[in-house]
């Protein structure tokens, strides 16, 4: 697998963004450590625009769904760590320095997230959860050269892409912490894919 040159101790965040995104409150939290690389997966609104104000590098495709998103997006990242960001996932203050302090040795570190739903839902179960770890997306972060040794997510799954590639990380002998930590904030809707 080929990648572009990394810059030292750089953290890459990948956003998807699929008809909504808030970019701009997504990453409060950034300093010159992340490179914000959004992936437009054909947004019906002016998302795209959006996100050329706040990030660096904004990639518009023909839709192609999250997990061929999340792979584009990380053929473009020249950071040294990576983190996957979703459109309906908002980072708690310093996720991103919590991941990286804690990912020491380990190839990838993994924290929680927690769940809330979207105040436009008045059709949904209001009770909130802890994930358990293992969620890739916003309350995980691995080194570039996991994927190298591992690989792309599969592109053949609409979702579960992530525990397919935890899986096959495990095989590949990788090594992950995990952390008890809440990082990341699932926003709950009527159109989530997993």
């Amino acid at each position: 697998m080929i990648f572009t040159s990394l810059r030292s101790s750089l953290v890459t965040v990948i956003h998807v963004i699929f008809i909504r995104t808030d970019t701009k409150n997504q990453h409060s939290n950034v300093n010159n450590d992340i490179e914000i690389i959004v992936v437009n997966d054909a947004s019906m609104d002016n998302s795209s625009q959006i996100a050329q104000k706040y990030t660096d590098k904004v990639i518009d495709i023909e839709h192609s769904g999250p997990v061929v998103s999340r792979n584009i997006g990380l053929k473009n990242a020249t950071g040294d760590f990576i983190v996957f960001m979703d459109a309906d996932d908002v980072l708690v203050p310093d996720a991103i320095g919590t991941l990286k302090k804690d990912i020491g040795d380990f190839d990838g570190v993994i924290g929680c997230r927690s769940d809330f739903v979207s105040p436009d839902c008045n059709d949904i179960n209001t009770e909130t959860k802890k994930s358990s770890h293992g969620v890739i997306a916003g309350c995980a972060m691995f080194r570039k050269s996991a994927f190298e040794k591992v690989g792309f997510f599969d592109e053949e799954l609409l979702c579960g892409d992530g525990y397919d590639w935890l899986l096959r990380a495990k095989k590949a002998g990788l090594t992950t912490k995990e952390i008890e930590n809440v990082l990341c904030m699932r926003r709950i809707h009527n159109s989530n894919m997993g």
